[in-house]
């Protein structure tokens, strides 16, 4: 009765039009700050709004199953591979190295297959407060940004501490540390080329097949499965994230732990440290890094300047 009252009363009166202060949509790239409400408390509600939502998703009874039973069986299949005395051998080492490989790969499958799913199934409501002025484009951004954090690090973190512990990697808390410093810049690196495909393609279906062949590309030429690139083909080994990834894993897990290789067995340097480009860590981390931002600068773009013309 109280809704019909309401209408009858006001019949010309559409129901959004209080939603927004201002008087005219704004054009793609204006900075239009809804009245009464800091761009910091924008941030701040579509952060916690993000959080409320994705969490239910993010931490379902079937995404944890999934991601816990393999990490178990990940220990299982290389229990205390990890030891020095497994890694005194050249097969034990390779070992290491295919789980290491494993570890990057299955975590960035399923942020990245995740992360497809955001923008797509937020294009009706993003259109639509856009529409209305309700915020500009980069507060959505940095808020939905910042409930990426808590959101894409708490499976990867206990994912690989399960799995350091049963597989028996380096003992050594700086070991154990940067370990974990790579694995997270390679999920938010991941995580991020994910939200780039998402918010550039705003379809689920072409975004799920690009984001297909984009990840098993770059999981192919990541230097595991392929050492010896065609030469017109190399390129794409260097935009490979899971390629820096592995590298970096490998120089902590490895270096100085495993015997030299024969000077003629080259399959054998290639499947342990001779797979890594770099003397030193810092390197990788770095590329790393520089893909996560341009991944994410990416994203922004693409909302800046697509999700209007949609």
């Amino acid at each position: 009765k109280a809704l019909l009252g309401a209408i009858a009363a006001n019949p010309h009166r559409r129901p959004g039009d209080d939603l927004g202060h201002t008087t005219k949509n704004p054009k793609v790239g204006e900075e239009e700050k809804l009245q009464g409400a800091s761009y910091v408390t924008q941030m701040y509600v579509i952060c916690v709004r993000s959080m409320k939502d994705r969490r239910f998703e993010r931490f379902s009874v079937d995404a944890l199953g999934t991601v816990f039973f393999m990490a178990v069986l990940c220990g299982i299949l290389w229990w205390q591979k990890g030891v020095g005395a497994n890694l005194a051998t050249v097969t034990g080492a390779s070992d290491v190295a295919a789980l290491l490989f494993f570890l990057i790969s299955f975590l960035s499958f399923n942020l990245l297959f995740t992360s497809i799913f955001t923008f797509p199934n937020e294009k009706t409501m993003l259109l639509k407060e856009r529409e209305a002025g309700v915020y500009p484009i980069s507060a959505f951004f940095f808020g939905r940004s910042a409930a990426d954090v808590p959101l894409d690090t708490t499976i990867p973190i206990c994912v690989t501490t399960i799995i350091y512990l049963m597989v028996g990697l380096k003992p050594d808390v700086g070991a154990f540390l940067l370990t974990m410093v790579v694995v997270l810049i390679t999920c938010f690196t991941a995580a991020s080329l994910g939200l780039l495909i998402g918010a550039a393609c705003l379809n689920l279906k072409r975004a799920q097949s690009v984001a297909t062949v984009v990840m098993l590309t770059l999981m192919l030429t990541g230097g595991f499965f392929v050492q010896n690139i065609p030469v017109w083909l190399s390129w794409i080994a260097y935009l490979s994230y899971i390629a820096y990834a592995w590298e970096g894993l490998i120089h902590i897990q490895l270096q100085g732990r495993i015997p030299e290789c024969p000077a003629t067995d080259d399959s054998c340097a290639m499947l342990t440290m001779g797979a890594v480009k770099f003397d030193t860590l810092g390197p990788q981390i770095g590329i790393l890094l520089l893909m996560l931002v341009v991944f994410r600068a990416g994203v922004y773009l693409a909302l800046r300047f697509g999700a209007k013309s949609r």
